[in-house]
């Protein structure tokens, strides 16, 4: 066999491996037909379980999507019915807080109907750790917009999450999102230490 196909086998196999592992932490967690903590002798796992990390990790995502154009649904469904939202450093300066289902829904129905074609929102940089109640994690975020057709992408905001969330019948929902909007260099407010480290 040529060396050239010895590496398209090698590259193959481990294509392979990496694919498999998802479904493998999914067979494992499956495999005793009971919760992690009835596979711990009754006690709560120091960690979250690899489809834990997979569906928190997935609601990053479809948090971001559901801000942007283009989805049919605003992200107000991925909160707990009395979930909380809080923006901070807000431009011009300030807070705002949005607590309860009733407030939370057109709120975001708000922020999708302003959104237009040139505007997107990227969340990165995840750290999702377990609690008592659940999970803590935090995530960088970014916008991206185009102005007008003869306008360049610019960057327009980047910041900082710190959620708190919980799993429900319904899967892992945000209770909490504290959102904290960068500033600029040399800003003499101190940036909230990083929630996670």
């Amino acid at each position: 066999m040529s060396w050239k196909a010895w590496r398209i086998v090698a590259s193959a196999c481990v294509v392979a491996v990496f694919a498999a592992v998802p479904v493998i932490a999914l067979a494992n967690e499956g495999s005793n037909g009971g919760s992690d903590q009835e596979s711990n002798g009754g006690r709560a796992p120091a960690e979250l379980s690899a489809t834990d990390y997979m569906r928190i990790s997935q609601l990053y995502g479809l948090y971001a999507r559901d801000v942007d154009p283009g989805s049919p649904r605003d992200a107000s469904w991925l909160f707990t019915d009395d979930g909380v939202f809080e923006v901070h450093n807000l431009p011009g300066g300030g807070s705002t807080v949005v607590s309860g289902m009733a407030d939370l829904k057109p709120f975001y129905e708000e922020v999708r109907a302003r959104q237009s074609g040139g505007t997107r929102h990227y969340n990165t940089t995840y750290l999702i750790v377990k609690t008592p109640q659940g999970a803590r994690a935090t995530g960088y975020m970014l916008t991206v917009a185009r102005q007008a057709a003869d306008q360049p992408w610019q960057i327009t905001g980047s910041g900082v999450y710190d959620d708190t969330l919980v799993r429900t019948a319904q899967g892992w929902k945000f209770s909490k999102r504290n959102f904290t909007f960068d500033t600029f260099v040399g800003d003499p407010v101190p940036f909230p230490t990083a929630p996670i480290g």
